[in-house]
Formats: structure tokens, C-alpha cells, sequence
């Protein structure tokens, strides 16, 4: 379960990973953290039943299986919160050549600065490198399961 304060390692402006209650958290449920959704469940009708998910751990910048944590969590209806899924390819990350990563995000290095020379929006900076930020870098993406009560 994640802290209820912000942890050291995660300063402004990166948002914090945190344990909060919403309006919709009081509705009911289980939250279960680092899992991954292994395969959807279906019932005889073609309706789904359930998902398969297997718990993981962040190793070497991947999401790896725990072996020996595979369980089933019934469900009547799953809803993919996608977030931010990737930065738009087509257009201007094509057009400037920016490298990607296999996933598909913008490769930068620690400054922000990815491998296009030109200007960079940092004015504390030398201009020898266009720079990514936000989203354009990571992908958020999670499974919302409801559970039958």
C-alpha cells in the first residue's frame, strides 16, 4: 500500500504515489497494488467473469512477475482506465526524428534533453538539445475491476 505522505524520493513536481480515500473509494471495494492483469475471464454467455492477475515488482525499469502469486479476482464488469497510453508518433515526435524506447515514449537523459539537437525550452540550459517532459515519458495505464459484492 502506498504512504500517506509524499515519500523523499518523489520531490515536487513529480506527483507522488500516495494512499488517498475518494468519494468513490468509500463506495466499497478492495485496492490491491503492483499486480498485473494476466488474462481476462469470460463466462459460458461470452459476459466476463473474472480476471487472472499475477503480482509484480519494478526491476530494472520493467514490471516482472512474482512467481507463485497468481490468484482470480471475480468481476461483472472491468473498465480500462487507460490515462496516458503514449505520446502522439505521428506529426511532430516523427517529423523532429525523435528516438524512442520500445514502449514507445521520447528517450531523454537525466537534463530532459533528447537526441535533437536545437533549442530547449529550459533557459538555465545550453541549447543542445530539444527537451521531453511530462507524459510524453511515461505511461499510466491500470485496470479498474468491479467486484461482485
Amino acid at each position: 500500500m502506498p504512504p500517506e505522505a509524499r515519500p523523499g524520493n518523489q520531490p515536487w513536481p513529480t506527483y507522488p504515489m500516495t494512499f488517498k480515500v475518494t468519494s468513490a473509494h468509500e463506495e466499497g471495494g478492495d485496492r490491491v497494488y503492483a499486480v498485473s492483469t494476466t488474462r481476462f475471464v469470460g463466462d459460458e454467455a461470452g459476459d466476463v467473469a473474472g480476471l487472472d492477475i499475477v503480482e509484480v515488482r519494478f526491476e530494472a525499469g520493467r514490471f516482472v512477475a512474482v512467481e507463485g502469486t497468481e490468484r482470480h479476482l471475480p468481476a461483472q464488469l472491468v473498465l480500462l482506465a487507460m490515462g496516458f497510453s503514449g505520446p502522439q508518433q505521428s506529426g511532430l515526435v516523427e517529423e523532429l526524428g525523435l528516438e524512442l524506447d520500445p514502449r514507445g515514449n521520447i528517450v531523454r537523459d537525466d537534463d530532459y534533453a533528447t537526441n535533437v539537437p536545437g533549442s530547449s525550452p529550459a533557459a538555465t540550459r545550453d541549447a543542445a538539445s530539444r527537451s521531453s517532459c511530462g507524459r510524453s515519458r511515461r505511461v499510466a495505464a491500470a485496470p479498474t475491476v468491479s467486484t461482485p459484492s
